[in-house]
This record gives structure tokens, sequence and C-alpha cells, in this order.
């Protein structure tokens, strides 16, 4: 009897070590740890300033939805100081990778007009970044060789993907020159 009652004690002892094992598995399921993957990352809402030596152009575009027309603009800074800004119109261009892909391309031509050699060129569009460093095949795929071979001739020149959110000044120069005539302004 006494070892039947031992045996009963050891079983329920048993259930409860493997309960105590389960809600702590569920805890630690369940607490929150500082562990990022599959959590979204905190966006920057400011300016993100380049590498020493490097002038940051930020670049956007834009397109309307019923008009077939698309808006490239560039914002050249140093160290947080405006250097230069240029946004073009176009007609008969309404695909964002494509109006993004000139965006860019205007950007080298701002730099060239200002004279610069290092520059780093921020998008806020990742594919058109992927496929210039890539050298992907795309329906816009002569924009992006016209910007790679561009590219050879500066010095030092980078392209990044930066967020829209410190991506403002672009944008917001995009949106304004979108309700404007077709033509290049600097």
């Amino acid at each position: 009897r006494c070892f039947l009652l031992n045996l009963n004690q050891a079983s329920n002892l048993l259930d409860l070590s493997k309960k105590k094992s389960y809600l702590a598995d569920l805890y630690a399921l369940n607490k929150p740890s500082n562990n990022t993957v599959g959590q979204p990352m905190a966006r920057p809402t400011h300016w993100i300033q380049p590498l020493d030596m490097f002038l940051n152009i930020n670049v956007d575009a834009a397109v309307t939805r019923n008009r077939g027309r698309g808006v490239a603009a560039a914002i050249c800074r140093n160290q947080g100081v405006f250097q230069g800004a240029s946004a073009i119109v176009f007609k008969g261009i309404a695909d964002p990778p494509t109006v993004e892909a000139l965006a860019i391309r205007e950007a080298l031509a701002l730099v060239e007009d200002l004279n610069l050699q290092s520059i780093h060129v921020a998008s806020d569009c990742k594919v058109v970044v992927d496929n210039i460093k890539q050298r992907h095949l795309t329906s816009y795929g002569a924009i992006l060789h016209e910007i790679t071979d561009h590219s050879h001739s500066f010095l030092r020149c980078n392209f990044v993907h930066e967020y829209r959110s410190s991506n403002f000044e672009a944008y917001n120069l995009t949106k304004h020159v979108l309700s404007l005539v077709v033509c290049r302004r600097v």
C-alpha cells in the first residue's frame, strides 16, 4: 500500500513537472523578445547622412493615374546643406519603376551639372536599386544601362535604397511638380 501511494505520488509529480514545463514553454513563446525576426524594423523619419566625402542625392518618382504622366526628381545635399535640385515631367510614361529609374538618371545629370565626383544616390524603390546593382533584364533595361555607364564617369558612385520616410523632400518635390506642365526644371 505504501508503494502504491508512492507510485501514485510519483505519477502526480511527473504530471506536475510536465505541466510546469508546458507552462514554461508557453510563457517563453508569449514573452516579448529582442529578436527582430518577423517583426518590422523601425523606419527612419529623417534624412540619412551618407559616408564622409560623399554628397547625398535623394530621388523620387510619381505617376498620375489617369493622365499618363510621370515625374522624376532629385535633390542634392552636402552634409545636409542644399546644393541643387532637378525635376522632369514625362508624358506617356506612367510605369512607376521606369519613372524611378529615370529619376536616378536625372540625379546623375544633376550631379554632372554641379560638377561633383563622389555621390550617394538614394531611392525609395528597392526593386530599381537592386536591378541597377545586379544588372537584371527589365522593360526599362536601356535606362539602367545608361545609369551604369554614366556612373563610371564619377570618382565614387553608390546606389542605395532608403525608405520614403527618410526621403520626404524628394517625395514632396515630385508631388508638387506632378501638377506642372511637361518639361525639365533645374
